[in-house]
């Protein structure tokens, strides 16, 4: 349990301690974000999040299977 804790801890701790160097680099963080944020930025963004919505469409479907299955079959009685 002692080791799996440590594990843990590294997974968390490593990403804080080397995040500094990620964005340390004055001159290329200008060219970053005009490429990320220009006309295109809602078509991709909507690109991104699209199997998302859907995945999230299709678990709810699921879940609510039943429910939708018996509100139909009052409506076709």
């Amino acid at each position: 349990m002692k080791r799996f804790r440590q594990l843990v801890a590294m997974v968390f701790v490593l990403p804080l301690i080397f995040s500094g160097a990620v964005s340390a680099c004055p001159l290329c963080r200008a060219q970053t974000e005009s490429g990320i944020y220009d006309q295109n930025f809602f078509d991709n963004f909507f690109m991104m999040l699209l199997p998302i919505i859907i995945i999230t469409a299709i678990g709810f479907g699921l879940y609510y299977a039943d429910e939708i299955s018996d509100r139909l079959r009052g409506r076709i009685k």
